[in-house]
């Protein structure tokens, strides 16, 4: 749950502009944080990392047109400056979040001192011996630069996405498997960021990296490669229909009192999807030998909800399976089975494993997420958004009840194709949820609930 985000091109104070992002993904949780700077002249970086809380640092640092910067949640080695990211091998700085999964083997085979117990140095000492290998017969240039790139992560085993200067060559280099990136696209700025709100100041205009790409930024430009094929990648630009002051806390004391009352619009959006996308979405239940719920955490008690919702809305037994466990029952999956993910993000690790894998075994994929473009909407058959919002409170309220309102809808769909109910039963009964919600929800009641507590 680290926090990446990058700039490169935004006037000259590209280090105080990565700070802020950084404090906009606060909510994913860490305990160090740093942030490195290309010197335009002359391709140097500078390096500033520290360990606790960025909440009131105002720090200031040298111009720079660009920067990038990590929130870390210690997983390899302890809390200390050291293991904190940016790390600094050779030619390479480099941030990463993930899990290297054989760094200990990779590491051995180097001679050199590491100045941290992490994993992630291990990818900047591979990757700067593949620097330096390239450089003995060719010049520095950003094809190269990719050259290093794809014979590195070649060697890790687990997910990864990465952000990577290199000395004596302009531009910010990022790749990923498995670990989401997103690029935030200006006129004369790009942005990367492991999510949306850090850059949403900026712009709402998106390119999404996929699995096995990677991509060279410098102010306005972005150029894609897949890391296998060596295509380069055309993208498209996907407007994202969140707006700042979504992702702010307003007038509220904190994230989650304010997502507690928006629930009563959120439930509404959440079920404001048409008669035809839903029944196109109980429909992959409707020829299947079985259905299973894919998710984790809170989506997790979402699905085990979903459960009973179908069991006594349309009759309907379907499977809930949390996904790391789910490998035990992958044998079922086939043509005939319906697989429905439950997600936030629409980027949870463990889920996007089976759905990849069930996509190859020609199973139906229902996708249920707050982002229209994520990784899992954009693998499903059929995508319904939740419509919550950026949520940034780490107990969920807002996107459960939104992810339960539209899984109760879905019931009372696939009820009607059963010819047991109709979909505007249930949506009248949320319809007067969403009421109730929106009557108690006032200072008397907040009150009246903070006593209790």
């Amino acid at each position: 749950m680290c926090g990446i985000f990058a700039i490169s091109g935004i006037a000259d104070n590209a280090g105080e502009q990565v700070l802020r992002g950084l404090k906009k993904l606060e909510y994913r949780g860490y305990d160090s944080w740093g942030i490195a700077l290309k010197n335009e002249s002359d391709s140097s970086v500078s390096i500033t990392k520290e360990v606790g809380k960025i909440s009131d640092v105002n720090q200031k640092f040298e111009p720079s047109f660009e920067a990038f910067g990590h929130s870390r949640w210690a997983t390899h080695g302890g809390v200390t400056q050291a293991n904190a990211h940016p790390h600094k091998f050779g030619k390479v700085t480099l941030v990463h979040n993930g899990i290297f999964e054989n760094y200990a083997e990779e590491k051995k085979l180097f001679v050199e001192k590491f100045l941290s117990e992490t994993d992630s140095e291990v990818i900047a000492a591979i990757l700067n011996k593949n620097l330096e290998e390239l450089l003995k017969t060719r010049e520095i240039s950003r094809d190269l630069v990719f050259d290093a790139i794809a014979t590195t992560v070649e060697k890790i085993e687990g997910r990864f996405s990465i952000l990577v200067f290199i000395d004596g060559i302009e531009g910010i280099f990022a790749a990923r498997r498995g670990s989401p990136l997103i690029l935030g696209r200006g006129k004369t700025e790009t942005f990367i960021a492991s999510d949306i709100p850090a850059f949403l100041k900026y712009t709402n205009v998106v390119n999404y990296l996929d699995d096995d790409e990677m991509v060279w930024i410098h102010k306005g430009e972005a150029l894609y490669e897949n890391i296998k094929s060596r295509e380069i990648i055309e993208k498209r630009d996907i407007e994202v229909a969140w707006k700042e002051e979504q992702a702010e806390k307003g007038d509220f004391p904190h994230f989650m009192i304010k997502e507690i009352f928006e629930q009563k619009e959120t439930i509404a959006r959440a079920i404001n999807h048409s008669d035809e996308d839903l029944l196109k979405a109980a429909n992959l239940l409707k020829d299947c030998n079985g259905a299973y719920f894919i998710s984790c955490g809170t989506a997790h008690k979402v699905a085990k909800t979903a459960e009973y919702f179908f069991a006594r809305i349309s009759g309907r037994k379907v499977n809930v399976v949390e996904a790391s466990e789910m490998p035990d029952f992958e044998r079922f999956i086939n043509e005939k089975t319906a697989v429905i993910a439950i997600s936030q993000s629409g980027e949870t690790a463990d889920v996007m494993e089976i759905l990849e894998r069930s996509k190859k075994k020609n199973a139906k994929i229902l996708a249920l997420t707050n982002v229209e473009s994520s990784s899992m909407a954009r693998l499903a058959d059929v995508h319904l958004s939740i419509n919550a919002g950026p949520e940034k409170a780490v107990a969920s309220t807002k996107a459960a009840t939104s992810q339960m309102a539209l899984a109760f809808l879905l019931a009372y769909a696939d009820a009607e194709i059963r010819g047991i109910s109709s979909i505007n039963v249930g949506r009248e009964i949320l319809r007067s949820t969403a009421a109730t919600i929106n009557d108690n929800l006032n200072p008397r009641y907040e009150e009246h609930i903070r006593e209790i507590a």
